[in-house]
């Protein structure tokens, strides 16, 4: 039955804690999601830090952390600030505005939990606070990369030969791009394997005059700076133009956002029975999940990869209408709306 299901009720108790929450937070125009973001920060040591170490904190999605935050900082709770450890990076930091109300707000906490709590007994309220932490307990997970979400099982290798294969086609087919330059030129190269197994594709920007980014006044440099190494992270995404030989489903999931572009490889077989790339379709990451959202465990899925074809790359950009001849000065500019959208790259957090 749905009432003995702990799962099912544990997600009420939620729901209802929401419902006796927001009004309490309504004089102070917050949310009871935005309420907790300024908890977490209040309780830090330099009242600032990374949107991922909130995204960990609250197991949220990043598009999540980042709607919340952005509404905080329009009612002026929160700033985005250089991180002095890196200047690459941004960290969210209180503002004067919420050092001021940190006194009442931090009441507002215990007058939450004993209004929410009120039916229960002191034994009976400790009781349930040791059974969710047991509840919650996980094995210690990596996480010497900054924005894992989970530890994500190492693919097969041999499952991933023709992945390599048609990610390497791929690089030689984006580097056809890279004669044609303006004021930007990009040239791609194989990135280190992600955390399955699965290959990256690094793009790395330079100036055609040889001005670093970080010694350039122009405006669009002054946020492509902020780029680990001058360089985007491309994740490969495969979509079978034949009878799938292998099953892409698992290599096209992703639990994290770290990576600035999707490439997605339409692919099929020649005559020689050797895999041949029929296209590539090549946009932006907050392009590819607009509209779309992660499942309840916070994994994407279901793209709809084949919905993408209007970003489809020419595989010959010599060719007199090759569409996006001039990559290099596209990507600089869907690279500097994604620094003014989110204040970071999805690669570097």
């Amino acid at each position: 039955m749905e009432m003995d299901n702990a799962a099912v009720l544990i997600k009420k108790a939620a729901l209802e804690y929401d419902k006796t929450a927001n009004p309490i937070l309504a004089p102070y125009d917050l949310t009871i999601s935005q309420y907790k973001i300024l908890m977490f920060l209040f309780g830090q040591p330099t009242r600032s830090a990374k949107v991922v170490d909130i995204e960990r904190c609250y197991s949220m999605t990043h598009p999540t952390a980042i709607g919340l935050l952005d509404a905080l900082e329009k009612k002026d709770f929160v700033s985005r600030i250089p991180n002095p450890e890196d200047g690459r990076s941004r960290l969210i930091s209180l503002t004067e505005k919420a050092d001021c109300l940190e006194p009442d707000l931090q009441d507002l906490g215990q007058i939450l939990e004993t209004e929410f709590t009120k039916t229960l007994s002191d034994q009976e309220r400790t009781q349930l606070v040791l059974l969710l932490q047991k509840l919650l307990h996980r094995p210690e997970q990596d996480t010497t990369h900054p924005v894992k979400r989970r530890r994500t099982p190492t693919m097969d290798p041999k499952n991933n030969i023709h992945r390599v294969d048609l990610a390497e086609k791929a690089t030689a087919i984006l580097n056809l791009y890279t004669p044609f330059k303006t004021d930007y030129q990009v040239s791609f190269a194989m990135a280190e394997a992600d955390e399955k197994g699965l290959p990256r594709i690094a793009a790395k920007l330079v100036r055609t005059d040889g001005v670093p980014f970080d010694q350039s006044n122009a405006p669009m440099d002054k946020k492509l700076r902020h780029m680990k190494d001058q360089t985007a992270i491309i994740r490969p995404f495969y979509l079978p133009a034949m009878k799938a030989e292998f099953d892409e489903t698992e290599a096209n999931e992703f639990d994290c956002l770290d990576f600035d572009y999707a490439a997605i490889i339409v692919y099929n077989k020649d005559a020689e029975g050797q895999y041949a790339i029929k296209g590539v379709y090549f946009l932006p990451t907050d392009a590819f999940i607009h509209a779309k959202k992660p499942d309840a465990d916070g994994v994407w899925r279901r793209m709809g990869l084949g919905s993408y074809r209007m970003h489809q790359l020419s595989l010959d950009p010599r060719q007199k209408f090759a569409r996006s001849l001039y990559l290099a000065l596209r990507m600089s500019e869907a690279l500097e709306y994604e620094y003014d959208k989110y204040g970071f790259y999805f690669s570097n957090p």
